[in-house]
């Protein structure tokens, strides 16, 4: 290709390179990086509607070698090539990509996921890889986790194709010009505590056809969101399965023999559902041209098992719809600029009794009436045959987490009794998945006791673990020891133990993301500690109550005490999800008062001898 060369310092011819004089300054500056892209180049090509990218990365440290290991993603199957050089006693050894290295995944229709894994990757390795394909690219990153020495785009003026195009990001190109952009020395983008997609906020470039023109043939693409839903619709994976329901009959049959009506009926639809298994994968098509394959095969992706639920609520009488949209893995899309390439995941809107709930029967930790996590993305699209409609996917429901501690301090320093835990809704959700990370709930135990240091668990029981509607509820016998420190003849106890805040997640004095939370967040802590006898309080905590501007998050600290007993009740409340970037200091200031209250001990001292 001509023209593909920009910079003395940065050649991509692909092969015969000197890794001796790949000095670039971007990873000098950056001592933390564990690999730089030295350069990125993509082409389109119109005349031949071709898309060609070659890219080449040093990997610095061990930490950098999964940048060897890469996937991309095309709009037909690739032709890949790839070679990982070496430098050994002086010389310069190629070792070639082989293909059974390279891994072709077709996520629906002609998209397909390439995967590819470099050979004798060392540190010091520099790979290269091209590949092309047929078709036009969704995006394209001018910035990434680590450096990007350069970064161009060439895209090929024609008259045929009518392109959009949209820029993201905060770093600035070095050339933007119609059809060419570069990019240079651009920082590793650094992510932060408690950010939605990262690829929202990176330097970078969407891009859809509107329409082409060839060979005197008009095609109009997605000028709207209208247009969105036709094109999904025409789809032989996506408005092609939603006819043929005849293999749910049976299971609609049993459904409304069992007699329940309203809510009960979408619960019951969408637990039949969910024994096909999700693989993991996020996609607006089905796997397959008939939808009654994953259906027998009880495993597909996103559509597979989400269009199936609408099918089955169609022949339950439910009025339902299908919601197309974005997860928060997969970035943002925005109500005024429709996209097609950007969606990545179908659910339902069900509707009774002037209700609307929406479902996605992937996860199978998430009763019916809770939108899993990844789906908490601001908003889809209804798709209908006569058009789109707006449809916000912000959580009904809040995480909450109630901890309570009942506990007597003896003689040898250390706190009996009891410890109870209720979690509801996404806390739950999540206590659900780490505790199907174990084996059993013994193995869950020990591993509380690894984590929790001086932890003894007596005894303990855990409900709620497979009743999804209900809260998942744990109750133990513990015993601990070491949060009591004697100082001089006082005891000083640190009083939320275990659930103790020692750190502020937004170090960052001015941050330009906003905070997302994803959903509220509702964590109260009631600690009784029974005095041991002889000993009284010396010093409390101080209570105090605080709210950010607007009430966005509150805190509740309250501590009191008696003869026998101090009692302390701590509440931290998340009342919204997204902090702009203007409230970051407030919220900033929120967290390090949390992690001041926390650090303030109990002091217990010795009653005097009348």
């Amino acid at each position: 290709m001509t023209g593909m060369v920009h910079a003395q310092k940065a050649p991509i011819k692909f092969g015969n390179i000197d890794i001796r004089d790949l000095e670039m300054t971007t990873y000098h500056n950056d001592t933390t990086a564990p690999a730089v892209i030295l350069c990125d180049y993509g082409y389109f090509d119109a005349r031949n509607i071709m898309f060609t990218r070659i890219i080449r990365i040093k990997i610095l440290k061990k930490e950098g070698y999964n940048w060897a290991n890469r996937v991309f993603s095309t709009s037909s199957k690739s032709d890949i090539k790839g070679v990982t050089f070496n430098l050994v006693d002086g010389k310069i050894v190629e070792t070639k990509l082989q293909s059974k290295s390279i891994f072709a995944e077709k996520v629906s229709g002609s998209n397909y996921r390439m995967r590819v894994a470099m050979p004798d990757v060392r540190e010091g390795s520099v790979i290269d890889i091209v590949f092309s394909y047929t078709g036009f690219p969704s995006e394209w990153y001018f910035q990434d986790e680590i450096p990007v020495a350069w970064s161009e785009l060439y895209i090929e003026h024609s008259a045929e194709f009518n392109i959009r195009k949209n820029q993201y990001g905060y770093e600035k190109l070095a050339t933007y010009e119609d059809g060419h952009y570069i990019a240079v020395d651009v920082p590793a983008f650094k992510k932060e505590p408690y950010m939605n997609s990262w690829t929202n906020y990176i330097t970078k470039m969407e891009f859809d056809l509107r329409d082409t023109f060839i060979n005197g043939i008009l095609h109009f693409y997605v000028n709207t969101w209208d247009d969105v839903c036709k094109v999904l619709m025409e789809s032989d994976y996506f408005g092609g399965v939603i006819v043929n329901s005849g293999y749910l009959s049976d299971m609609a049959k049993e459904i409304k023999t069992s007699g329940v009506e309203g809510r009960d009926r979408i619960e019951a639809a969408y637990e039949k559902i969910k024994t096909i298994k999700w693989n993991k994968d996020f996609s607006i098509f089905s796997s397959e041209n008939a939808l009654s394959l994953p259906f027998k095969k009880k495993i597909g992706n996103s559509a597979d098992i989400n269009i199936n639920l609408y099918k089955l609520l169609k022949l339950l009488n439910i009025k339902s719809e299908l919601v197309v949209a974005s997860t928060r893995d997969n970035g943002l899309i925005l109500p005024e600029t429709p996209v097609l390439n950007k969606l990545n995941n179908v659910i339902v809107a069900a509707y009774t009794s002037g209700d609307t709930l929406l479902l996605d029967a992937t996860d199978e930790y998430s009763p019916f009436d809770l939108l899993p996590f990844q789906d908490l993305n601001w908003h889809g699209h209804i798709v209908k045959e006569t058009g789109s409609q707006y449809i916000s996917l912000e959580p009904v429901k809040a995480s909450r987490k109630t901890i309570f501690y009942d506990l007597t301090l003896d003689q040898e320093m250390q706190l009996n009794g009891k410890y109870q835990c209720a979690r509801s809704n996404y806390a739950a959700v999540d206590f659900r998945k780490k505790f199907a990370s174990y084996n059993s709930q013994d193995e869950y135990i020990t591993g509380l006791h690894k984590i929790n240091e001086g932890l003894t668990i007596k005894s303990a029981s855990i409900k709620g673990i497979k009743e999804l509607k209900e809260n998942v509820m744990e109750e133990m016998e513990v015993s601990i020891k070491g949060k009591v420190e004697d100082i001089g003849g006082e005891l000083y106890i640190y009083p939320l133990l275990y659930e103790n805040v020692t750190q502020n997640p937004f170090k960052t004095n001015d941050r330009i993301y906003p905070v997302d939370f994803g959903h509220q967040i509702h964590e109260t802590v009631i600690v009784n500690i029974h005095l041991p006898e002889g000993y009284e309080v010396a010093t409390l905590p101080k209570s105090v109550r605080m709210q950010t501007d607007g009430n966005g998050a509150s805190l509740t600290f309250l501590a009191n005490s008696n003869s026998e007993a101090v009692n302390i009740k701590y509440a931290k409340d998340l009342n919204k999800t997204v902090f702009l970037p203007k409230e970051y200091s407030s919220l900033q200031g929120f967290f390090n008062q949390i992690v001041s209250k926390h650090s303030e001990p109990v002091i217990l001292r010795k009653k005097e001898k009348k």
